[in-house]
């Protein structure tokens, strides 16, 4: 019993010992991403949004926006801004 447990030190020991020695000395050394920075040329009316992104159109902030018509196969429809960035369809305000 005694042989067994010294065994099992020894094996645990030593897979701890060559897992440190492959984590730090054989795996290779990360590297730094290499900067992707490029610059995209933009078309006429397009803008340059967060992390480089090509935009349509310039950000509309919430309290900007009064109202928002819609007409689609289901209707036409006004949504309202009621002054607290609530939105509601124009006829169903509570």
């Amino acid at each position: 019993m005694r042989k067994q447990l010294i065994l099992t030190l020894v094996v645990l020991g030593l897979c701890i010992v060559l897992g440190f020695v492959y984590a730090f000395l054989i795996l290779p050394e990360p590297s730094a991403p290499e900067s992707t920075e490029e610059t995209t040329a933009l078309l006429a009316g397009e803008v340059e949004g967060y992390g480089g992104r090509v935009q349509m159109f310039d950000r509309v902030l919430v309290k900007d926006v009064a109202s928002i018509y819609v007409h689609n196969s289901h209707g036409d429809y006004k949504i309202i801004n009621d002054g607290a960035s609530n939105f509601y369809i124009e006829g169903y305000e509570h």
